[in-house]
């Protein structure tokens, strides 16, 4: 009936009062229902008799239900309230995980097909180690656990060991593509954050100093002693085999990896039209984008046709015998170091002029 609806304070004369239909409690002791009944009697439009409860007869009640006759009271509320495993999702090394400790009886069970973890179980608690941290997947735990007088419930809880790749798919590193010499640049981790990770190893290239480090960011400065064109820049994530990498390029190009190439059978020849191109090729690394270079040419006693490329040129020469081309590499932070090489130019003597034409495109 909830009378007085659960704002009013009862005593036994509100328990033993006969209620029907016709007259309800009323004021504080108003019940929230239109109408109320246990059976119906059909003869009049009173209720029929019934049994009611209070704390004396409730308790001889819940006594008389218990299988255990030496315990007067119980209060299963809390067990079945708290049918869960507890503890974290994600597995960072070692994970603690338990059941309600109202619990006599408990069933582990560890469903690992990849062989992620070691357990070790203790009552109502269970104890998971991540074996390889090199290693990543799910593993799933199983739980049967209850008592004699609130029953058995069955819990699972699938479990992420280690850094999952989907955790490090936008992960990045923000900052500049070229670190020239002299100055400072910060790198900061972006698109990442993963519960087993609150710091990192930090690593770069031998073309590259380390200025100073936190958990999430990185400043660098070129090596001077190292003329390495293609840097690397690595933060390590603990307890896992992932990295987040970020290629830039250092200081200005040396002519290391840089060459003239002819194309064609021909030699050159002079009063006729032959193609060279300027081929970089320094060590890079995976993680560096496409090479940020044009070239510069000197191309004496010639003429010279230009491309769009800067990498290719047309060049006539007006004379035979030889001509001492030089090309170099471009960068954002500066001109890089000359690379000479000396041509053979066939034909026959006219007059010679001579011109130099140095052109950056």
């Amino acid at each position: 009936m909830d009378v007085g609806s659960g704002n009013t304070n009862l005593d036994d004369t509100d328990y033993f009062r006969q209620y029907t239909s016709a007259d309800p409690p009323t004021g504080d002791r108003a019940i929230p229902f239109v109408n109320f009944t246990t059976s119906s009697n059909q003869n009049n439009n009173l209720n029929a008799e019934h049994i009611s409860f209070n704390r004396r007869n409730g308790d001889w009640l819940a006594e008389e239900l218990d299988a255990d006759a030496d315990i007067d009271l119980f209060n299963c509320t809390p067990f079945c309230v708290g049918t869960e495993i507890i503890g974290e999702d994600i597995l960072c090394t070692t994970g603690v995980y338990s059941v309600t400790d109202l619990a006599t009886t408990v069933n582990w069970t560890v469903i690992d097909p990849d062989n992620l973890v070691s357990f070790t179980t203790n009552g109502n608690e269970i104890i998971l180690n991540q074996l390889n941290p090199d290693n990543f997947g799910i593993v799933t735990i199983n739980v049967i656990y209850g008592n004699q007088r609130c029953g058995f419930a069955t819990v699972t809880k699938d479990i992420e060991v280690g850094i999952l790749p989907h955790h490090i798919s936008n992960a990045a590193l923000i900052g500049e593509t070229s670190v020239c010499d002299g100055q400072f640049y910060t790198y900061s981790i972006s698109g990442f954050n993963h519960s087993c990770v609150t710091s990192v190893n930090w690593t770069v290239s031998p073309n590259l100093n380390i200025v100073s480090h936190t958990a999430t960011s990185i400043t660098v400065t070129s090596n001077p002693f190292n003329d390495q064109y293609a840097g690397l820049i690595t933060a390590n994530l603990p307890n896992s085999s992932f990295t987040i990498d970020k290629g830039v390029w250092v200081g200005v190009p040396s002519n290391d990896g840089l060459v003239i190439q002819k194309i064609g059978v021909y030699d050159l020849y002079a009063g006729r039209w032959s193609k060279l191109r300027a081929v970089y090729s320094p060590l890079i690394h995976e993680a560096n984008g496409p090479l940020n270079v044009t070239f510069e040419w000197q191309i004496p006693n010639s003429y010279v046709r230009n491309y769009t490329d800067t990498a290719y040129k047309d060049v006539r020469p007006y004379n035979p015998g030889q001509i001492n081309i030089g090309v170099r590499a471009v960068c954002p932070c500066g001109d890089g170091e000359w690379r000479y090489r000396l041509f053979d130019v066939g034909g026959t003597s006219n007059t010679i002029t001579e011109l130099i034409t140095v052109d950056r495109q």
